[in-house]
């Protein structure tokens, strides 16, 4: 799953006149996050005839704020 914002500018006035109103839209900056869910380890044995299936703890990732990524 990905997430997706972006923060768009106008350089002419909002009342300004254009014929192509969508040509005056810029960039100011885009954030994305893809988030997956709970990812874990397996390491999986069979030692005579027995399975082993050992299991990680959950590795929920990193969290990541606007205040921390920002390119002004």
């Amino acid at each position: 799953m990905a997430f997706a914002h972006a923060e768009l500018c106008v350089d002419t006035p909002i009342h300004g006149t254009s014929l192509y109103p969508e040509r005056e839209l810029k960039i100011r900056w885009v954030t994305k996050c893809a988030v997956s869910f709970c990812a874990r380890n397996y390491k999986l044995a069979v030692i005579r005839g027995i399975p082993s299936i050992p299991v990680s703890e959950p590795d929920w990732g990193e969290l990541f704020n606007e205040t921390r990524h920002t390119n002004y």
